[in-house]
């Protein structure tokens, strides 16, 4: 693989844009389980099959179908099945019995039983050991794409986005000019209520936050391409990174965002062949954070208000050491994580766009995944409260792969065709994929147990899919959850147009 990705920079009908390529839970069937657990649920048979949703009682415990299934006994590593009782999630009654080890949630604290019990109130018996707060302060940020709102694209505008599944919205992007100060990447034109570009989107945006109150939006500089040619300028020296902080919380404030997402992904190589490097940028890379927190501060001081900087960051272990992490994460409030750039069509060679955990086949570095990565971001000293776990929504096409592995990690001919017109890309939305390539039209999904991921191989064609899917999304879930990190990021929001990914991820992390 080439350490860089030169694929994030796409065309809209208007110009070139700078982009970064980076379920409903709580179902009436599952609150009727949590009231009464094993009063109803049907015994699981082999033969029958489930939709998503169902319940069944199986070896004493209650189970949720978590897509159609059929054949796959509830607690197997196939993710199917999910307990109906997860630990913390289930609100305790005093008319029920618990026998040991059952946990419930009371007064914003979970706890667990020691003993069979009923009626003894948590927190006031022995009988109930307390365990580790119940989280309600996950953040989960999508990251929406300027182009999006392009008839090559769907006619994806803001407003069809679902921002009650969201924390936070990343605008995608502004961009540093040679001066070193932020810009618009595509102003477009808006004149009463009409037009199209940023000016368009920005409009948008602010409706949209009318309608969902909570949802707070940041303004992504930069991305992996053309916008941030000239990060090397601004970041330069005292009196340049004053400019740009100057222009990003100007810029910030004249839009009506509320905060600043400094997309500077790789200060060590150029992703773009056209980006200005120096050998100090790694110097300066987290004084610029630095003077951007203070400006921020200084207005929003003035403003009477806190606002918000994050940055995203790139995913390779052996270039995260060369950052001073202790700096950068003192200046900012949360880091996102592009914890899904392990292949994609930068190269010719096939793989998890987003692996877990190491996969024996692929012959990478064993840290090369996203706990590698996670790993790698809490040694150099980031509280995991900073780090959201990056995901992506895309998927990955190859074509004319070899049969080695299912046409894992081998070398393909070409990349494939789009859902939309990203013409060197082969990106997948999700509602693409699912109805298109997963076991249908000759491609067959597969299953890495190691790495925690699926894959769909065509093996007349040899056309390859990375991709993410609910079973692989539950496990980074579990997995960000049980190493107490920030939150989730999503690349990008109108790759899942309906919400499937969407709502598994704000239904386990917001309780949507």
């Amino acid at each position: 693989m080439k350490p860089c990705f030169t694929h994030r920079t796409s065309y809209s009908p208007a110009q070139q844009r700078w982009r970064r390529a980076g379920s409903g839970l709580a179902s009436l069937a599952l609150l009727l389980a949590l009231a009464a657990p094993h009063a109803w649920a049907a015994a699981w048979q082999a033969s029958s099959a489930y939709t998503k949703g169902d319940v069944v009682s199986h070896q004493g415990q209650d189970w949720q179908a978590q897509w159609w299934t059929r054949g796959e006994v509830p607690g197997s590593a196939g993710g199917a099945w999910q307990p109906v009782q997860a630990p913390g999630n289930t609100a305790w009654q005093a008319s029920r019995a618990y026998t040991a080890g059952e946990t419930v949630s009371h007064g914003s604290q979970r706890y667990q039983a020691r003993w069979w019990t009923q009626g003894e109130e948590p927190g006031k018996r022995e009988v109930w050991k307390r365990l580790d707060p119940v989280r309600n302060d996950y953040k989960v940020v999508g990251y929406y794409i300027s182009w999006g709102q392009y008839p090559t694209f769907g006619n994806f505008t803001p407003l069809k986005i679902k921002a009650d599944l969201y924390t936070h919205l990343n605008y995608a992007f502004a961009a540093v000019n040679e001066a070193g100060e932020v810009v618009m990447a595509d102003p477009g034109e808006w004149n009463n209520g009409k037009g199209w570009g940023d000016q368009a989107n920005f409009a948008r945006l602010a409706e949209l936050k009318q309608q969902y109150p909570h949802l707070k939006t940041l303004i992504s500089i930069g991305g992996g391409g053309r916008g941030s040619k000239y990060f090397s300028n601004a970041g330069l020296t005292a009196e340049s990174r004053q400019r740009f902080a100057d222009s990003a919380v100007a810029f910030m404030q004249r839009w009506g965002f509320d905060g600043v997402d400094i997309d500077w992904e790789f200060p060590t190589f150029a992703v773009h062949p056209e980006n200005v490097l120096r050998p100090e940028d790694i110097h300066t890379f987290p004084l610029l954070f630095k003077t951007v927190r203070a400006a921020l501060d200084a207005a929003g001081k003035a403003d009477g208000k806190q606002y918000l900087l994050t940055l995203a960051s790139e995913a390779n272990p052996a270039n995260l050491v060369k950052y001073d992490w202790k700096a950068v994460a003192a200046s900012v409030d949360w880091i996102n994580v592009m914890a899904y750039q392990y292949a994609g069509p930068w190269a010719l060679e096939s793989g998890h766009i987003a692996p877990l955990y190491a996969d024996p086949v692929s012959g990478k570095p064993p840290k090369y995944n996203a706990d590698g990565t996670l790993q790698t971001y809490l040694q150099l000293g980031v509280p995991p409260a900073k780090l959201l776990m990056g995901l992506e929504y895309n998927g990955h096409l190859w074509t004319g792969c070899q049969p080695q592995h299912q046409g894992r990690y081998t070398r393909c001919k070409g990349i494939g065709k789009s859902t939309w017109d990203y013409p060197t890309e082969g990106a997948l939305d999700y509602q693409d994929i699912k109805r298109n390539y997963v076991n249908t039209n000759g491609y067959t999904r597969y299953w890495s147990e190691s790495a925690r991921m699926p894959w769909l191989f065509n093996a007349e064609t040899g056309n390859f899919v990375a991709y993410e899917d609910p079973q692989s999304l539950g496990e980074k879930l579990k997995y960000l959850q049980q190493h107490r990190l920030g939150g989730a990021m999503v690349w990008e929001v109108t790759a899942d147009r309906d919400d499937d990914l969407a709502r598994l991820v704000a239904g386990e992390l917001l309780k949507k």
